[in-house]
């Protein structure tokens, strides 16, 4: 059995030896040269850094932009799509800030601050009592149904 190890920005290939305990308890897997790569005070390669940053955004923006496009018809925004840019610059901009001040007077990890799915069912809830959503153009008004939003 194999796996791979990074020592010193090396993959290595490392063989697992599975050996019996003479107690008859469960085997014990030895492994012969792993180290980790860096240490709690290590700080990695600037270029590694960026590399890492970036995948990190990526997980970070997916999950950032699902809360508005959920919320979206709730909030009677529809087809509006100024509306929607809005309510998304919104939760960008606050996640930013946020992450900001967690940063420099918090804890000071490198984490996002994002928006969070535990308050979408009772927002869609809330929000879904109010009633037909209205839109004005000019002198007129229109009613527009709600969709199912969950």
């Amino acid at each position: 059995m194999f796996f791979f190890c990074i020592s010193k920005s090396v993959v290595e290939k490392v063989e697992l030896q599975i050996q019996p305990n003479d107690s008859k308890e469960q085997d014990v897997a030895v492994v012969d040269s792993y180290k980790p790569v860096y240490g709690v005070e290590d700080v990695p390669p600037w270029y590694l850094c960026i590399l890492l940053g970036f995948q990190h955004y990526l997980t970070a923006f997916g999950s950032t932009i699902t809360v508005p496009f959920v919320l979206y018809q709730a909030l009677c925004i529809g087809e509006d799509g100024v509306g929607l840019s809005q309510l998304i610059n919104t939760i960008f901009f606050m996640s930013g800030l946020s992450t900001l001040l967690q940063t420099t007077f918090g804890i000071r990890l490198p984490i996002i601050q994002g928006a969070t799915f535990a308050f979408l069912a009772p927002t869609t809830a809330i929000l879904e009592q109010m009633g037909e959503c209205s839109m004005v153009k000019g002198d007129r008004h229109y009613l527009i149904g709600r969709k199912n939003t969950l």
